[in-house]
C-alpha cells in the first residue's frame, strides 16, 4: 500500500515538474517576445499580468497599468470599435478577435496597435482575457506612404495619357486659329473706324485668348516645354501680384510677402507666372468677392517655398483628391475649363518641384509649391523691338498642307509688301525650286505635313540652294525640335498660330531689311 502511495506521489511530482518546465519555457518565450501580452479582467479592466514588451509598446509598467482603465488610452475615433469587440468577446467564450486601433503612449504620442484578444475566462487555469499588442506604427506609415506614392503615380500616368490626346487636339486647333487670326487682323486693318472694325478686333481678341488656351494645353501635354533657365522667382511673383492687384474685387485684400534678395530657380518665367496667376485666380473666385489672399515667397534651405492661401469656401477630401485631374472643375458650366490646376501640376513637376494642398470646408485653402533653388545669373528682361520693316516685293514660297492657312498666309504676305506663292505639299514646292532655284527669296513652311515634314523640306532646299532663308512654323516648339530644325538649315522658328507681326519680323531679320 505504501509502495502504491509512494508511486502515486512520485508520478504527481514528475507531472508537477513537467508542468513547471513547460511553464518556465512558456514564460521565457512571453518575456522575450517583441509582442506585448496582457491578462485582463474584462469587467473592471484590471491588469494582473503584463509582459516586459508592454512597457516598450505602451511605455507603462505593470504597476502603472493596475487600476488604469485601458479605454482611456484608446483614440476617441477608435473607442466605438473597441467597445463593439469587447462586448462580443464577453459573450463568446473562446472567441479571438484581431483589429487595429490607435492608443496613446505614455509619452503622449499616438501609436498604431494590432490588438488580438482571446476570451479564456472559461479556462480555470487562466480565467482572464489574453490580450496581445503589436506596435504597427511604422507599418501603417509605410502603407500610407505607398498609397500616397501610388496615387501620385496614377495621377502622373493619367495626365501623361490625356496629355498626348490634348497635344493632338492643340495641333489641329492651332491650324484653325491661324486662319481666324490672319483674316481678323487684315479685316481690322482694312475696316474704317466703326462697329465692323470693333467686331473684327473682338474676333481677334477672342482668337488670341484661344491661342493662350492652346498654350496651356501644350504646356500641360508636355509637347512643348518652356525654355528652362535660372529665374528670379521673386521678380516673377512681384510682377504677377501687380497684375492681380489691377483686377482685384474691392472686397478682397491682397497680402504679398516677397523677399528683396533674389530667390533663383530653374524654369520658364512665363510658365511660372502662369502657375501663380492660375492659383491667385482660383483663390479669388473661391472667396466670392470677400476675403484675404496671401502670397508668400521664402527661401527655405535648398528650396524656394511659394504659398498661395485664401479665406474662401475650402474643399473637402474628395475634391482635394481630384483637383489636379485634367478637366475636373467645381465651377459652374462655362466658368472653368478644369485645365488650370492640372497645368500648374505639370509645370511644377517639369521644374523639378512638388505641390502640397491643405484645405478645410469653410476655412479656406492653401497651395504650397516647393522648387529647387539654384545659383546662376538671371537674364535681363528683353527690350521691346521696333516694328519690323515691310517687304519690297520679295517672292516668298509658302508651304502648308492646310489650304486655308496657305490662303491666309499668302494674303498676309501681300499686305506686308511681299509676293507670295503657295503650295499644299513639300514635293511640289521642291519641284518648283528645283526648276528655278533663284526664283524665291525665302520660304515659310509648316513642320507637320503628310509626306515630307518641314524639316525634311529644309534639308532638301539646302542642297538645291544653300543660301535660301527658311522659316519653320510649328505648334510644337522645344529644345529638341529647335536643334533638329536649325541643323536642317532653318533660320527662324515661329509657333502656331502665327501673328502677322511675327511673320514680318522673321522675314525682315532673314532678308536683312
Amino acid at each position: 500500500m505504501l509502495a502504491l502511495l509512494a508511486a502515486a506521489v512520485w508520478r504527481l511530482a514528475r507531472r508537477e515538474e513537467y508542468f513547471k518546465r513547460k511553464w518556465s519555457r512558456f514564460h521565457a518565450m512571453i518575456e522575450q517576445s517583441s509582442d506585448a501580452v496582457l491578462l485582463v479582467n474584462p469587467d473592471d479592466e484590471d491588469v494582473f499580468y503584463a509582459s516586459p514588451a508592454v512597457e516598450r509598446v505602451m511605455g507603462y509598467g505593470l504597476e502603472e497599468l493596475r487600476g488604469k482603465a485601458m479605454a482611456d488610452c484608446v483614440h476617441p475615433d477608435d473607442r466605438a470599435l473597441t467597445e463593439k469587440w469587447k462586448a462580443r468577446l464577453r459573450e463568446t467564450p473562446g472567441l479571438t478577435t484581431t483589429y487595429e486601433l490607435r492608443m496613446r503612449h505614455k509619452d503622449g504620442s499616438w501609436r498604431w496597435i494590432e490588438k488580438t484578444a482571446t476570451n479564456l475566462l472559461h479556462e480555470p487555469s487562466v480565467g482572464a482575457v489574453v490580450v496581445n499588442f503589436r506596435d504597427i506604427t511604422e507599418r501603417k506609415a509605410a502603407e500610407e506612404e505607398r498609397a500616397r506614392l501610388g496615387q501620385r503615380l496614377r495621377q502622373a500616368e493619367k495626365m501623361e495619357a490625356v496629355g498626348r490626346l490634348a497635344g493632338g487636339i492643340a495641333h489641329d486647333f492651332n491650324n484653325i486659329l491661324g486662319g481666324i487670326i490672319g483674316y481678323s487682323e487684315m479685316l481690322a486693318e482694312q475696316t474704317p473706324e466703326g462697329s465692323l472694325k470693333r467686331y473684327a478686333k473682338n474676333v481677334l481678341t477672342a482668337a488670341n485668348r484661344a491661342r493662350g488656351l492652346v498654350d496651356q494645353i501644350l504646356a500641360y501635354s508636355r509637347s512643348q516645354r518652356g525654355e528652362r533657365a535660372p529665374v528670379d522667382l521673386g521678380r516673377v511673383v512681384a510682377e504677377t501680384l501687380d497684375l492681380v492687384r489691377g483686377s482685384l474685387p474691392p472686397g478682397i485684400l491682397l497680402e504679398g510677402n516677397v523677399p528683396t534678395a533674389a530667390v533663383n530657380v530653374v524654369g520658364d518665367a512665363t510658365q511660372l507666372h502662369q502657375v501663380l496667376m492660375n492659383l491667385c485666380t482660383n483663390a479669388i473666385q473661391a472667396m466670392a468677392g470677400k476675403g484675404t489672399l496671401r502670397v508668400t515667397l521664402e527661401a527655405v534651405d535648398t528650396r524656394a517655398q511659394l504659398s498661395v492661401a485664401d479665406t474662401g469656401a475650402g474643399m473637402d477630401e474628395a475634391t482635394i483628391a481630384r483637383i489636379f485631374e485634367p478637366f475636373f472643375t467645381t465651377k459652374e458650366v462655362g466658368k472653368g475649363t478644369g485645365l488650370g490646376l492640372s497645368l500648374v501640376y505639370g509645370i511644377v513637376s517639369d521644374s523639378g518641384g512638388t505641390i502640397d494642398v491643405s484645405s478645410r470646408v469653410g476655412q479656406g485653402s492653401s497651395f504650397t509649391i516647393y522648387l529647387p533653388r539654384v545659383d546662376g545669373a538671371i537674364a535681363p528682361a528683353e527690350e521691346e523691338k521696333p516694328p519690323a520693316p515691310r517687304g519690297k516685293g520679295q517672292r516668298i514660297l509658302v508651304i502648308d498642307d492646310e489650304a486655308p492657312l496657305v490662303a491666309v498666309t499668302t494674303e498676309v504676305l501681300s499686305r506686308l509688301g511681299y509676293e507670295a506663292v503657295g503650295f499644299s505639299n513639300g514635293r511640289d514646292a521642291l519641284a518648283e525650286v528645283e526648276a528655278a532655284p533663284s526664283r524665291f527669296d525665302a520660304v515659310i513652311t509648316d513642320e507637320v505635313m503628310p509626306g515630307l515634314s518641314g524639316t525634311e523640306v529644309a534639308q532638301r532646299l539646302r542642297l538645291l540652294r544653300p543660301d535660301l532663308p527658311v522659316v519653320l512654323v510649328s505648334g510644337y516648339v522645344g529644345p529638341m525640335m529647335s536643334e533638329r530644325a536649325h541643323a536642317a538649315g532653318v533660320g527662324r522658328i515661329l509657333k502656331k498660330p502665327v501673328q502677322s507681326r511675327e511673320t514680318a519680323s522673321a522675314l525682315a531679320e532673314l532678308l536683312h531689311l
